[in-house]
């Protein structure tokens, strides 16, 4: 992780380049605290339908869906604006994120669905 004023560097991924966040402060890099993890993220074709699926077969209850907009940076794109939708289970103490993200993006559930990423 690399911090560029309000911008850091918070994932590298070969293929669709560097993600970044306007986090205010760095997260911890390195070895993980498995008695801090807040979630799993879980990346989803749709969003709606996984929460409807998920939520029956594992009785969880989600929070709202929210929408918002990330900024990344590809290499064939530079800096740009990517949207993306998710939500978290209710309950924890671990809970579960789900992610729809825009075709093509770092988030992109349809060709590759399954866990994102833990935090």
């Amino acid at each position: 992780m690399r911090r560029f004023g309000k911008v850091i560097l918070v994932a590298f991924d070969d293929e669709l380049g560097l993600m970044v966040s306007n986090a205010d402060t760095p997260s911890k890099v390195g070895g993980i605290d498995h008695s801090r993890i807040y979630h799993h993220g879980v990346r989803v074709a749709d969003l709606d339908q996984a929460m409807v699926d998920l939520g029956s077969e594992l009785k969880i209850e989600w929070c709202s869906a929210q929408e918002t907009v990330q900024s990344i940076w590809t290499p064939e794109s530079g800096m740009h604006d990517v949207p993306l939708r998710f939500t978290y289970s209710r309950r924890g103490p671990v809970h579960m994120e789900l992610l729809e993200g825009a075709p093509g993006s770092l988030w992109d559930g349809r060709l590759e669905p399954g866990l994102h990423h833990i935090g």
